[in-house]
């Protein structure tokens, strides 16, 4: 719809009217098109300048809510159906100054914390043809989006607010457990071009867009409800793990029967799932029905009897089998022998009796603080038997359990308890006295309290006659340390807990010192006695030697309370402590917090059993080396083959005649196999019967403390063969290999062209020809090379002794500001038909410009005897010395990597500071030094530091780097502006660090045909 309006007020010619942006306008002081709506307002509202102008403006959208749907995790998409239809209004006016020639109208929408979306694909447009370009034009129109084209984006919005409440801490289930509402705003954008009238200001057409709007609280706006998810349907009862653990066997009681105590476990996929299920024997027999409850931690542990028959020994497997749902655990070994007939059945059987409880200082004694003080206290715990009965003594001094012993007694039979307890005297003020608290608890079977007796008994210190002689002549004690790690898991309440952990103590003697070594770990026991357990190791050591001590206490689970919906866990105090006559001379502290992990099926019969050496064997490679009159293989590759038994961690070794070969780190699970794999090299030297060799195999497991867990042995013996001229390899392939590989005997150098640069005539392209002399029937692969870039890689067969050359091309370049000469390594490599190096050859050619006016020579390289005219002068085009020539200035050099390298650092000196440079890498090998790329090597820098990945540099230790300035393809560089730089690299242990004395670092793995893989 479009009219005139003539209300109006005309611009006459000589109205002054601002300039508007063209479309693509880039000169400086005119408008941007993002700030065209500014500037159309205050054209609009200041004073008589007047514009040419455009408004569109949106009135109503329908619907005036549109719903996105969820999937519990994620909003996904607009609901079907919902096209958004907007209702605009617009306005066009050229100010009488031309006409309108055409418009283009679109919807832009955006959340209140999101940039705007154009939808630029759904415009309203229209065009006016000469003679109907009107002044002014304004109307209505329904601009309608389709579903499609907004779904997305009106999504992301919905998914933006889920993830900052996310941030907030709420959960998926919190978010998508009801409607969640969100507005969104909706804004025309706009272009439009207008012509101006003849010979008025405009002089043109103006076509701009239009981006302004409303602002946030005024614009448009519709609702969109982020939709909640349904809630999914209830899992059906489940048990997902299921184990049984052997407890132990009573061989009989007084009815005759006996039976076997059994520990299970079970985990339910949800809460509080009654559980009914019966134990089963390898031979069919079955308990009656057990009926448990997971509750609402999902677990439930327990303990039944299983009765067995009298009269028998064997071995069997029970396991559980459900009855209410289907599932059984894992099978469990036992082995039990049943008494043939009851025990008396009148015989009492109350339980035992404690009848003593003594602490008694022993005679080992020292001297402190001018006093002889008891160094120790035993203290002795008597109980005695009423009737045939079996149970726990627990002895505890200070609170702390320090004795458990089980006990089978009978009536009348006494037994004893003791515990040796090392008394501290350091820090105690005043007298020099201590009290000592000691108990004797006996429980039953089930570890029900029978019977106790406590007691506190003071031991006292005496004067002594020689105050103090027994510190001032102690040695400055040894300095210790501590470390330590969870160690082997079992099940409890459901998760897998640590069984053990495993402390390392270290001592480092300052001076001569003899002691005992002490571990003594602490654990609190909720609602029952707290325990204590100590490890003692009695040692001598000298002046800085050093000594370790390892000691894997018991975590005690059963009392630990649940810990909500997390794993259960426990803090454990560790101490390692030297002590001496006297008290401790050092101790070091430490606290540890063990905790649970999750368990599904598939972990429950996790073992954490060592791997086994299954396979080791050793295979000639194909070099081979001349030993009088016999051919002899040169080399072995070797191979080592090992298994898991369980969950473990630590270091394979390969040796071979006593040297290391190889060292891996390795983790490995049940089942899996990994191989290890190195080469030893046969020295042929001292062998005086030139048939055979012997040579000593080894593959040896470490576990993560560096203890052998594992080994296998091997001797092999590698024979050489007499030498018959022309007699081939046995097993070669196509029977190409010869006994006698050809050999590279020389290099000829031809200049083809050379180029004028300056005052020196330099050459620039050089055939370079390799000579190869037959030595038998052969076949495989030259390679040449020239400064480390490859320039022939090509074929040869051999059928005797023949004489074939190889050609390759070089091209130089020069600067000759720099240098007027290069040195040049040129290489040639022989590879047979396996692809292994059977010959090299290595030599240096140095190339020289000579001066222009000296030179006898033109630029094509025919003498004529005359002077040769400049390249200008001929009208020959000059090399692209500009574009190629290398950067000039400060001479620079290689400061890192220089010598041994730990880490993959460059460092230059000189140069200028943000100079370019082109990088290359070369390994070095029998034959000089190969060039290597990797997409883990940068291959160029910039400035004076840069870094590199030490780990790509594979195959050897010992490496050059070559620093070029950049500016020209590796083919045509300058060489003698380079810089080189040779290095080796460092010995790596695990993780990337340098490898510590006596920890052993990574190998590379492959599969060996034939080791049981």
């Amino acid at each position: 719809m479009s009219s005139r309006e003539s209300s109006g007020i005309p611009c006459r010619k000589t109205c002054a009217v601002p300039r508007l942006a063209r479309w693509g306008d880039s000169r400086p002081g005119l408008l941007p098109a993002a700030a065209l709506s500014v500037a159309l307002g205050a054209a609009l509202t200041s004073g008589p300048a007047l514009a040419d102008y455009g408004k569109a403006a949106v009135r109503e959208v329908l619907p005036s809510t549109i719903t996105v749907k969820s999937n519990g995790a994620d909003y996904t998409n607009v609901q079907p159906g919902q096209g958004l239809l907007a209702e605009i209004k617009y306005y066009f006016n050229t100010q009488g100054s031309g006409g309108v020639k055409s418009f283009g109208i679109w919807l832009r929408m955006r959340s209140e914390h999101s940039d705007w979306e154009q939808f630029r694909q759904n415009k309203f447009a229209k065009t006016f043809p000469i003679g109907k370009r009107d002044d002014q034009v304004f109307g209505e129109k329904k601009i309608y989006l389709p579903q499609s084209s907004y779904s997305s984006v009106v999504t992301s919005y919905c998914n933006k607010h889920a993830d900052t409440l996310r941030h907030i801490g709420m959960t998926d289930e919190q978010i998508f457990s009801q409607d969640r509402s969100l507005e969104v705003a909706v804004d025309t954008a706009l272009e439009y071009e207008m012509t101006s009238v003849p010979g008025g200001l405009h002089g043109g057409v103006e076509w701009v867009f239009g981006f302004g709007g409303p602002d946030w609280p005024t614009a448009t706006k519709f609702t969109v409800n982020c939709e909640k998810s349904a809630p999914p349907p209830p899992d059906p009862p489940a048990i997902t793990a299921a184990a049984v653990v052997v407890r132990g066997i009573d061989p009989a009681n007084s009815q005759g029967k006996c039976r076997m105590r059994l520990n299970g476990t079970l985990i339910s996929n949800v809460p509080n799932v009654d559980v009914t299920f019966r134990y089963v024997d390898d031979k069919g027999n079955q308990s009656d029905l057990k009926t448990v409850n997971t509750s609402d931690d999902r677990s439930v542990s327990f303990e039944h009897d299983y009765p067995l028959n009298r009269g028998q020994k064997r071995n069997a497997k029970i396991r559980i089998v459900g009855e209410s749902l289907n599932f059984t655990s894992a099978w469990k070994d036992f082995e039990y022998e049943c008494e043939d007939r009851p025990i008396d059945s009148l015989a009492p059987l109350l339980p035992p009796e404690v009848v003593h409880l003594e602490v008694a200082a022993t005679a080992k004694k020292g001297v402190y603080r001018g006093h002889v003080c008891p160094a120790e206290a035993k203290i002795i715990g008597v109980f005695k038997g009423r009737g045939s009965t079996s149970g726990t003594a627990v002895l505890t001094v200070n609170n702390v359990m320090r004795v458990e012993s089980a006990f089978n007694i009978d009536d009348k039979e006494s037994k004893a308890v003791d515990y040796v307890q090392s008394l501290s005297w350091a820090g105690i003020d005043g007298p020099l006295q201590q009290d000592i608290d000691v108990g004797l608890v006996l429980q039953n079977a089930n570890g029900e309290p029978v019977d106790v007796l406590t007691k506190t008994q003071t031991v006292s210190c005496v004067e002594a006659d020689k105050p103090d002689q027994f510190v001032s002549n102690d040695p400055t004690p040894p300095v210790l340390s501590l470390s330590m790690r969870a160690g082997e898991r079992r099940l409890y309440q459901g998760y897998m807990c640590p069984e053990r952990v495993v402390l390392r103590g270290r001592v480092h003697g300052q001076d001569d010192f003899n002691g005992q070594a002490v571990f003594v770990v602490e654990q609190e026991q909720p609602l029952a006695i707290p325990q204590s357990q100590e490890k003692e190791f009695d040692f001598a050591v000298t002046e800085n030697e050093n000594l370790s001590f390892v000691f894997e206490p018991e975590v005690q689970w059963s009392n630990v309370p649940q810990n909500g919906d997390a794993p259960p866990k426990k803090t454990m105090d560790l101490s390692f402590r030297v002590v001496k006559t006297g008290g401790v001379v050092a101790s070091v502290e430490r606290s540890l917090e063990v905790s649970c992990k999750a368990v599904t099926v598939a972990n429950l019969a996790i073992s954490f059993d060592p791997p086994k050496a299954t396979g080791l064997a050793a295979v000639a490679k194909a070099d081979e080396v001349f030993l009088h009159d016999h051919i002899c293989p040169a080399s072995i590759s070797i191979g080592g083959v090992f298994k898991g038994q369980g969950i473990a961690s630590g270091t394979a070794v390969l040796t071979a005649n006593g040297v290391v070969k190889a060292e891996m780190p390795y983790s490995i699970e049940d089942g899996q196999t990994m191989s290890i794999a190195g080469e030893h090299d046969l020295n042929w030297a001292n062998v005086q019967d030139p048939v055979q060799n012997n040579v000593s195999l080894a593959l040896r497991l470490y576990n993560a403390e560096g203890v052998e867990v594992d080994s296998l042995t091997k001797g092999q013996t590698f024979e050489c063969r007499k030498y018959t001229p022309g007699s081939q390899v046995d097993g070669a392939p196509d029977g190409m290999l010869s006994v006698l590989p050809p050999k590279p005997v020389k290099f000829v150098f031809l200049v083809e062209k050379e180029e004028q640069y300056q005052d020196f005539v330099c050459p620039v392209a050089v055939t370079v020809i390799g000579r190869v002399e037959g030595r038998g029937k052969a076949s495989g692969t030259i390679t040449m090379g020239a400064a480390g870039d490859q320039i022939l890689e090509k074929p040869f067969s051999f059928e005797g002794d023949e004489t074939k050359n190889f050609v390759g091309k070089y091209d130089l370049h020069w600067d000759v500001e720099t240098a007027t000469e290069q040195d040049m390594a040129f290489t040639m490599f022989v590879h047979n038909a396996l692809g292994e190096q059977v010959g090299a050859l290595q030599q240096m050619k140095t190339f020289e410009c000579q001066s222009y006016r000296d030179s006898r020579r033109v630029v094509s390289g025919l003498s004529t005897g005359e002077p040769t005219t400049p390249t200008a002068q001929q009208g020959r085009t000059p090399a692209a010395v500009g574009q190629l020539a290398l950067q000039t200035g400060p001479a620079f050099a290689i400061q890192a990597p220089n010598g041994r390298v730990r880490a993959g650092r460059i460092q230059l000196s000189g140069g200028p500071a943000n100079a370019k440079y082109d990088l290359r890498f070369y390994r070095k090998t029998e034959g000089g030094y190969r060039s290597v790329r990797s997409a883990q090597l940068p291959r160029q820098m910039t400035g004076r530091t840069a870094t590199f990945n030490l780990k790509a540099l594979s195959g050897g230790r010992d490496w050059r780097i070559e620093v070029c300035p950049a500016g020209s393809p590796a083919s045509k560089r300058a060489k003698t502006a380079c810089k080189t730089s040779d290095f080796r690299i460092a010995r790596i242990g695990a993780a990337g660090k340098p490898a510590a004395p006596g920890t052993l670092g990574e190998a590379k793995v492959f599969i060996l045909p034939g080791l049981g893989n």
